[in-house]
């Protein structure tokens, strides 16, 4: 099983490079490069389109609406309107986890602003993904968030890729609930790091589709070296887990 733990949703209110990308388009996409599920986000912007993610889930074919699940971007600056959308996003629209985009709202991990969707992440045992980059979202600072709630399990998207793979690592091997993601790495020898440092099982393959077509992840993956049972762990079996698939 190969499950995709991050793509965006592109549609014709936010094209990618001038280019739409509707459910049903993606999802072919997806399907040829051998993905049985993949995880989905509206693309970030300051007011999160998480309404209009779940609108076009529901417009789009079943093998299609199979295929995703939803995550909410969530703006902590916006107050209690945020969380309250999480939770009928996780409770109503059977979204699967919640991100967090510090750079884009710039959000101090280890204050109290992460705080409220942290403590709803945990009360709706869901997985928070979180965009790594320069401060305020570096990858020191989502290991300090992730200390911080050891209960909630934290994924840091592009794991430091490209400077700050090694402190991306480091952040892991302090916060046991801390998983590496791979979208837009496009060194194997960096995912192989990765799977050696913390064990392949705190591995996750993610493409950030379409930007990054998922068979080209894909590919990267397999050009890693990992062995057999490493492989399947960082391309499906390790996100059945976390998301609660099997």
């Amino acid at each position: 099983m190969i499950i995709d733990c991050e793509v965006y949703y592109h549609g014709a209110a936010a094209p990618l490079a001038g280019k739409v990308f509707e459910v049903d388009d993606f999802a072919k996409i997806c399907r040829d490069a051998g993905e049985d599920r993949a995880i989905i986000m509206p693309t970030p912007t300051l007011f999160p389109r998480n309404r209009e993610l779940v609108q076009a889930l529901r417009s789009a074919s079943a093998s299609s609406r199979e295929l995703f699940m939803g995550c909410a971007l969530v703006n902590p600056l916006l107050g209690e309107e945020s969380i309250a959308e999480l939770d009928v996003a996780v409770r109503e629209w059977g979204f699967r986890a919640a991100k967090l985009m510090p750079t884009l709202h710039p959000l101090k991990l280890w204050g109290p602003g992460a705080a409220p969707v942290m403590l709803k992440a945990r009360e709706l045992r869901i997985p928070v993904t979180v965009h790594s980059d320069r401060p305020p979202a570096s990858p020191l600072e989502i290991g300090a968030l992730a200390e911080a709630y050891p209960d909630v399990p934290v994924i840091m998207d592009h794991m430091g890729y490209r400077n700050n793979v090694a402190e991306a690592i480091f952040a892991a091997t302090r916060a046991p609930n801390l998983f590496l993601l791979t979208t837009a790495v496009m060194e194997p020898l960096y995912i192989r790091e990765a799977a050696t440092e913390i064990g392949a099982h705190r591995v996750l393959f993610g493409s950030n589709g379409p930007a990054v077509r998922p068979a080209t992840q894909i590919e990267v993956i397999r050009q890693a070296e990992l062995t057999p049972e490493e492989e399947r762990k960082v391309l499906g079996e390790n996100a059945a887990r976390l998301f609660r698939l099997a």
